[in-house]
């Protein structure tokens, strides 16, 4: 393996060197619309350069150059949001103590990543105190079920994706080939396109679903959804077929935009077509004057549902062990960063893990009924195993009694026989 002269310069990059620290294309997207805010609107008067790039190339530049110029920036931003946090919840330049989270982490990734050194301790030392009195929340199951009800196939199958899985909207992105149906046989469970094989469609259930999400970057992850959510992107498909007049094919977008061809449909439009069916189903009424959040977050409201649903499922293993395998399915290492070395999963554990939240997680009554009646027949065979195996144990100690006792009775015969042999033959001796 080489490299060039080219593949260095580029890599030293200040923009390339940010970019490559954003661990996931959502941080990426978010990250940078932060970045640009505070580069192009909070130090509009102290850049001189035009471009994104060069803006923060010349941030770094002159921060290496004078590290208490970059300090004294960052504290006049810190200071300036802090007055707008002050203002009165009214106010329509009123921040929330949250805004910090969008506008400074960005600025401290762009210069950890190229090695400028802040005192980052004094930075946050200067945030104000978090007093936000806005409670937010997850979608309720029959807030869900309410928004099915007007929801087009598409947005269905999208809205159970999201509430069945918890994945982020920025992982939408994925195609076709990227949803993969869960096969139970002989209690293994099967995913992988290879393994997939005529027997296993025939004798196999279909458990649940599978979703590779950021299939294009290093941070590849999984996501789960129930079989109902599989029967809403079955429903999609057949809608799919009767706009384009073909099956989709795998390469192809999994979202569209509406009509005979196949555009992808940006993550925003799905943003836009998830909050039309909300606003329509009477989930989302203006905010009131004071009040710049709305009880429920669009997008993340699902996946809250899918973290506060799959959390409170009943499991068999261990609380701690069970909640690093929930954190996984959130797209997180575990409860601590270690746990990705030291407490490795297979994708079947993660399965049998999520089949417990299946019945929670599934929002027609109907699916759900489905649900827990599978669960409470694999319950009832369990139990049933459970009680067969205790019998035979039962059997066995009983026989293993037994045969004790009749080496016990056939010792003593043969002692009996043996002691009359000897007398016999001491008296013909006689």
């Amino acid at each position: 393996m080489k490299i060039n002269v080219e593949s260095v310069s580029e890599a030293s990059e200040p923009i390339q060197l940010f970019y490559s620290g954003c661990k996931s294309p959502a941080t990426k997207d978010k990250y940078t619309q932060s970045l640009k805010r505070v580069i192009f609107e909070f130090m509009e008067d102290i850049l001189t350069c035009d471009t994104f790039e060069s803006r923060a190339n010349e941030i770094v530049t002159r921060a290496r150059e004078d590290p208490k110029w970059i300090t004294s920036v960052l504290i006049a931003i810190v200071d300036a949001l802090k007055k707008k946090t002050e203002l009165p919840s009214n106010d329509p330049d009123f921040l929330k103590t949250s805004c910090f989270d969008n506008y400074i982490p960005p600025m401290k990734k762009l210069l950890d990543m190229n090695d400028v050194p802040v005192v980052w301790k004094k930075i946050y030392s200067m945030y104000p105190e978090n007093h936000s009195d806005e409670e937010t929340r997850g979608y309720s199951r029959a807030e869900i079920r309410q928004m099915l009800k007007i929801a087009n196939a598409q947005d269905s199958a999208s809205i159970l994706i999201a509430s069945s899985s918890g994945i982020r909207l920025g992982a939408f992105d994925f195609r076709w080939k990227h949803i993969k149906p869960v096969y139970e046989i002989d209690g293994n469970y099967i995913w992988e396109d290879q393994d997939i094989t005529e027997s296993v469609t025939k004798d196999g259930k279909v458990v649940c679903g599978l979703i590779v999400i950021y299939s294009d970057s290093e941070h590849r992850q999984f996501g789960f959804i129930t079989p109902e959510a599989l029967d809403a992107i079955q429903a999609y498909r057949t809608s799919w077929i009767q706009q384009i007049g073909k099956e989709p094919q795998p390469e192809q977008p999994f979202l569209k935009q509406e009509g005979i061809f196949v555009k992808p449909l940006h993550i925003k439009s799905l943003w836009s077509h998830i909050r039309k069916i909300v606003v329509s189903a009477g989930l989302r009424d203006p905010l009131v004057k004071g009040k710049r959040r709305h009880e429920i977050p669009l997008m993340n409201g699902f996946r809250r549902f899918f973290n506060r649903t799959n959390k409170e499922s009943i499991s068999k293993d261990s609380v701690l062990a069970q909640l690093i395998k929930k954190e996984v399915m959130m797209g997180h290492t575990g409860l601590i960063s270690l746990d990705k070395n030291y407490f490795k999963l297979h994708m079947s554990e993660l399965v049998e893990e999520y089949l417990n939240a299946v019945p929670d997680l599934t929002i027609s009554d109907e699916f759900r009924l489905q649900a827990e009646n599978a669960k409470l027949k694999e319950n009832e065979s369990n139990q049933k195993s459970s009680e067969t195996i205790n019998s035979l144990w039962e059997n066995i100690a009983e026989l293993q009694f037994e045969v004790k006792a009749l080496r016990a009775s056939a010792q003593t015969r043969y002692d009996d026989e043996l002691k009359e042999r000897i007398k016999s033959l001491k008296d013909n001796l006689r």
